[in-house]
């Protein structure tokens, strides 16, 4: 957002088709197609502060069941003049996500905050602080609820010319339930814990799960119309070498990828992407990666059902490769209009056979900004 508002409202439509070459992202190589639509109005009650609702619709071609309606809105303020060596940023967010009813299970409620600071030492070096507060809490699990807290400290530096390095070192925690091996009773509700199919006994308590991260970033122009970027990113979990996560799934292998552990893993990740404007009114983005992922070991329970699935750990070495071609048009009433194409090719190996896998997916999408 500028923090000079040319209007007093926006309007931001879009609309993307997908032909997922393995939707669920295992072995079983299902394919399906779907739809999602998104609509935002911006308000400015003035130049410093955006103000914004939106709503997202989801159809599924085959698999109804996966389809999703996502409502909310947010707050940001910007309090500090532009062009001020010192820079404050805010901003909050809430969203509630409704599946459908075979989804159910998964309809949940998200809170975002988050504040930062930034200070430009001289044109060629800055520096910034950020705190983030996040939780979601699922309307018909609490046992899978998440609250994170995240603290970051990063800087900006200009190198010889064209040569921009950006560091970020963080560290987080969050609030999750957790199953340890035990003998004892569950400590929460004082039942007897549950045994597994490999014979071990768990039980119920509350843990707080800690993490570090570093991430280096290296930008730099090729030439008049063509910029370059390679991240680097690492992660490790600190007291988690013997939890196991509270899941839920609805009793379909989709619902292991709509898990809330399915996004959460540690390990390292390596990133290239080039966008170039060598053609004329359109932007191409072209970019290769590569990610080792360590999972948390997760149970899931089935429709109500109290038992476990065996539990093992899940580790995968995913590389992908992807392109997107833009194309902006500026009308002379100042409406954007953008239409993208996009392909993306991913091969992963896994620990877990059920994640070896590989797919490509393409898609189409149009965008209407005013």
């Amino acid at each position: 957002m500028s923090v000079t508002a040319l209007a007093d409202v926006g309007f931001d439509f879009s609309c993307t088709h997908i032909d997922a070459g393995n939707l669920f992202n295992d072995s079983t190589d299902i394919t399906d197609a779907y739809t999602t639509a998104s609509s935002t109005i911006f308000y400015y009650p003035h130049p410093k502060t955006e103000i914004t609702f939106n709503n997202n619709y989801a159809y599924y071609r085959d698999r109804l069941y996966l389809g999703y309606f996502s409502s909310g809105g947010g707050v940001t303020y910007i309090p500090t003049s532009e062009g001020a060596k010192f820079q404050l940023y805010s901003s909050g967010s809430f969203t509630g996500m409704l599946y459908r009813k075979g989804m159910s299970d998964f309809d949940n409620n998200t809170f975002d905050l988050s504040v930062s600071i930034g200070y430009k030492i001289d044109e060629s070096v800055r520096i910034r602080q950020g705190l983030s507060y996040k939780s979601t809490a699922y309307t018909k699990s609490e046992s899978s609820d998440q609250e994170s807290f995240e603290m970051s400290f990063g800087g900006n530096f200009r190198l010889l010319g064209s040569n921009v390095v950006d560091l970020e070192l963080g560290y987080a925690f969050a609030n999750f339930d957790f199953i340890y091996p035990t003998d004892a009773v569950f400590p929460k509700l004082g039942l007897p814990a549950r045994i597994t199919p490999d014979g071990r006994f768990y039980g119920f308590t509350d843990g707080q799960m800690k993490s570090v991260y570093f991430s280096p970033r290296y930008s730099r122009p090729i030439g008049p119309k063509t910029g370059l970027a390679i991240t680097y990113t690492y992660r490790e979990f600190f007291n988690t070498e013997d939890a196991v996560l509270l899941g839920i799934t609805s009793g379909d292998i989709s619902a292991e990828n709509l898990s809330p552990w399915s996004s959460v893993w540690q390990g390292r990740a390596v990133t290239l992407m080039l966008k170039t404007y060598v053609f004329p009114k359109m932007i191409v983005s072209a970019g290769v990666g590569y990610w080792n992922k360590v999972f948390l070991r997760t149970y899931y329970g089935e429709d109500g059902i109290d038992y476990f699935f065996q539990v093992t750990d899940r580790h995968d070495d995913k590389s992908k490769f992807y392109i997107s071609i833009q194309d902006p048009i500026l009308m002379e009433s100042g409406v954007l209009v953008e239409t993208t194409i996009s392909a993306d090719y991913t091969n992963n190996t896994s620990s877990k056979p059920l994640y070896d896998y590989s797919g490509l997916s393409v898609s189409i999408g149009f965008r209407v900004h005013m």
